[in-house]
């Protein structure tokens, strides 16, 4: 909890050595309780109350001109939340039961026990707390959103302090390819543990909330931070980066903040200047933290990716079809685009402009639009754990560009589609009424071809390649959890994961990690 919030308080008692022994009382058990007004009858209290807005009341029952029961019903006209503490000499059940029907939040006998009262001041604390988190975080939600933040702004929060971090998992993605995600990324999400994050990093900091970003796998990190106060952000940076990479390795983590302190007024602009470094920043597969990002700095020249001269190599391969010379020359290309670390966006331009090259070739066999091509390419980038994965999958993309109509039987180019198709999407529930409907066969006949040509099912198919890229995660992977593996692979009950893996392999992922382990 934040140690800046100060929990205010009016004391309505007619008895002024009472109602003072009560306010040194309040003020002494607990330090964040602070009385900023006090009233002789409840008349006196509610113009107060309405004036004031305390977060808490404690009152008598019996007052002249209007008592406490009257009191606490037109405050619960105008403030139903209000926490009311009823304070009585009077051990009576009647007022007792009266003041518990109308919401009273504790009814305390006189003279006030300091446990009794501290006891009360938790309760209280914990409401009010409750109502200043639900305040704060819809103030900083929409201030992040770019909408109107509510009316109700604490004075003590327009004096805050914060530092910003957007926080991603995985590669950029856009909202189309992150449908089928969701559940993916809130699994990831629920594995960290922000009190224990928070508590690890190298600051004093007075609050925290984590908020959701507009895409899935993105979310806001906002720290509320004493003014005036010193703090090396990058240590703070480098430490946060490092606890999230341990959560869900190994898919990238990438962090952005710009170091400075910010009011809430500031957070929208801040926000903005994160979200374009995100975009202009990230290195696809890989794991960074983006720091000082300004968007004033000049645009660097541009930077040609595929020259005139490797597009007219590619298309003089393409009659007669030279499909490995094709594959090597892409495949050097993609290992210098690594080696530069180009960022993400720079490198989807051109996997889609290889892409075009290759359909300007006329050699092509599928029929796919510019629109749903490309939507198809960064369905596939923002899929893939590493630069590695993501240039195969473009490969198998563009090799599916380079089946040659001529002398081609179709139902084995229909298998080798379908093969493709699996090898890109083998992560997903795909059902054989699924494939049915993409490729317009009926379930039946989709089997027998495959079947004839790949030599199994393609639900076998799709089981054999989730078991071989466990496998292979096992074993270049030794300290990563199997369940996250699992998960990985698109199984998520481990238990009916090792139940596949172990009718597969002949044994349990257990047994083959400690076998394979060096």
């Amino acid at each position: 909890m934040s140690t800046n919030r100060i929990i205010k308080v009016i004391v309505i008692e007619d008895e002024t050595a009472i109602r003072d022994h009560i306010i040194r009382k309040i003020e002494q058990t607990a330090s964040d309780f602070k009385v900023i007004a006090s009233a002789f009858n409840g008349k006196e209290g509610l113009q107060k109350i309405i004036h004031l807005k305390p977060d808490a009341i404690f009152t008598d029952i019996r007052m002249p001109i209007m008592d406490g029961l009257e009191l606490i019903t037109e405050i619960r006209k105008l403030m139903p939340d209000l926490p009311i503490v009823v304070l009585s000499g009077y051990n009576d059940f009647d007022y007792a039961r009266q003041a518990l029907r109308l919401g009273v939040s504790e009814y305390l006998l006189k003279p006030l026990t300091n446990e009794a009262l501290y006891q009360t001041q938790t309760n209280i604390r914990r409401i009010v707390y409750s109502k200043f988190e639900t305040i704060e975080r819809k103030i900083i939600s929409s201030e992040l959103s770019g909408s109107l933040p509510p009316t109700n702004v604490p004075a003590y929060f327009d004096n805050s302090f914060f530092l910003i971090y957007l926080l991603g998992i995985g590669n950029l993605s856009n909202y189309m390819t992150l449908n089928n995600r969701i559940h993916f990324f809130e699994q990831c999400w629920a594995k960290f543990n922000w009190e224990q994050i928070i508590k690890q990093l190298p600051l004093q900091t007075l609050n925290w909330w984590v908020i959701d970003e507009k895409l899935s796998n993105q979310k806001f990190l906002v720290l509320s931070v004493a003014p005036n106060k010193d703090i090396e952000p990058e240590a703070v940076t480098r430490v946060l980066h490092s606890l999230l990479i341990q959560s869900v390795s190994p898919y990238p983590v990438s962090i952005a903040t710009d170091y400075s302190n910010s009011s809430n007024q500031g957070l929208w602009d801040t926000a903005q200047k994160l979200r374009l470094a995100f975009e202009k920043g990230i290195v696809l597969g890989k794991s960074s933290f983006i720091n000082n990002f300004d968007p004033q700095v000049p645009e660097k020249p541009n930077i040609q990716l595929i020259s005139p001269a490797f597009s007219t190599k590619i298309s003089s391969l393409l009659e007669p079809l030279k499909n490995d010379i094709i594959k090597k020359l892409i495949f050097d290309l993609f290992d210098a685009w690594e080696v530069a670390e180009f960022p993400q966006r720079l490198v989807e331009k051109g996997f889609m402009e290889l892409i075009q090259t290759i359909q300007k070739g006329k050699m092509t066999t599928l029929q796919v639009n510019t629109m749903d091509l490309e939507s198809l390419l960064l369905e596939q980038v923002s899929e893939a754990i590493d630069f590695k994965s993501a240039c195969d999958r473009v490969w198998n993309l563009i090799d599916s560009m380079l089946l040659v109509t001529t002398h081609t039987d179709p139902s084995s180019e229909i298998a080798d589609k379908i093969e493709r198709y699996l090898k890109d999407n083998y992560v997903e529930d795909i059902s054989l009424e699924e494939l049915a409907n993409r490729f317009n066969f009926t379930s039946a006949y989709l089997t027998k071809i495959f079947k004839k040509y790949k030599h199994e099912t393609p639900l076998k198919y799709v089981i054999n390649l989730k078991i071989e890229e466990s496998k292979r995660l096992i074993v270049e992977h030794p300290s990563l959890d199997l369940k996250v593996i699992a998960e990985m692979v698109g199984y998520f009950d481990q238990h009916y994961f090792s139940k596949v893996f172990k009718s597969m392999v002949g044994k349990t992922p257990t047994d083959f990690r400690l076998e394979h382990r060096k």
